[in-house]
């Protein structure tokens, strides 16, 4: 898992950065493709969106006003989160223009969400019905999984029952491939 203090130095650096390219590179290290960013009650989503919203900022705040955005202490780590302060400040020197609190998740937090809009958006037309099933297969695949593990690795043995759980997420990477199409 990325160190607390690199994911805030990158994620403030990509706002300082002035080579548009380094930038958008930089983003699609650091933020996944639907990664969303949140300022007041505006919303940004995926890495074009994103790119357009730090590359605006840059215009106004870095390059038109001379600021620069700096790390203001606060890192830490929590779980699968990482919080931190940010700054803007001249980069002549001077008093602090702007501050705020980043709050960013490390990806695995937002896996059941992920899933839960992905089944929403094969099934647009019964979005409640999508979210229903989505809980209902996860509950029952985290409550009998472990149990149906165990009954298998009596019958065949440890080592083979864990050999198929590989195979078992491949078929359903194969499978569920197929019930979604991408929006291009």
């Amino acid at each position: 898992m990325p160190h607390a203090e690199d994911i805030a130095r990158r994620y403030v650096h990509i706002w300082n950065e002035t080579d548009p390219a380094a930038r958008r590179a930089q983003l699609a290290g650091l933020w996944i493709e639907d990664g969303t960013h949140y300022v007041r009650e505006r919303e940004v989503r995926g890495h074009t969106d994103l790119e357009t919203r730090v590359a605006t900022s840059h215009q106004t705040n870095v390059t038109e006003r001379n600021y620069k955005f700096e790390v203001a202490g606060g890192v830490e780590q929590l779980r699968d989160m990482v919080k931190f302060n940010w700054r803007m400040v001249p980069k002549s020197g001077g008093a602090i223009a702007a501050t705020g609190l980043i709050v960013t998740g490390l990806g695995v937090a937002l896996l059941y969400p992920t899933t839960v809009s992905r089944v929403i958006a094969a099934w647009p037309q019964a979005p409640d019905r999508a979210s229903a099933r989505a809980a209902l297969g996860s509950g029952l695949a985290i409550g009998v999984a472990p149990f149906v593990l165990a009954q298998l690795s009596d019958r065949i043995g440890l080592r083979a029952a864990f050999l198929i759980v590989p195979v078992l997420l491949l078929g359903l990477a194969v499978r569920g491939g197929r019930g979604y199409s991408s929006p291009r």
